[in-house]
C-alpha cells in the first residue's frame, strides 16, 4: 500500500468550498485546512502510484478553484 500527502494551492475566495468537495472523496482519508504556500493538506493511500496520480489528476485537480497540487509519496 503506498501513500501520499497532496497539498493543494486554490483560489482565494474559494478555499472552504474547495476543501468541502476534497474532503468526500472516498479515497481521502484525511484533509486539513493549512496555513502557507498551499492551502490544503489531503493523505491519500492506494495500491500503486498510478491509482495516487489519477486521485491527483482526475478528482482533486477537477475541483473548482483548485490552481495546483504537489504530491509529496512517504517513504516510511
Amino acid at each position: 500500500m503506498m501513500k501520499a500527502y497532496i497539498l493543494i494551492n486554490v483560489e482565494v475566495e474559494k478555499v472552504e468550498d474547495a476543501f468541502e468537495k476534497i474532503k468526500k472523496i472516498k479515497e481521502i482519508k484525511e484533509s486539513h485546512t493549512i496555513i502557507g504556500p498551499y492551502d490544503i493538506i489531503t493523505l491519500v493511500e492506494e495500491n500503486d502510484l498510478e491509482q495516487i496520480s489519477n486521485i491527483n489528476l482526475k478528482k482533486i485537480q477537477n475541483v473548482e478553484g483548485v490552481i495546483k497540487t504537489l504530491t509529496c509519496l512517504i517513504v516510511k
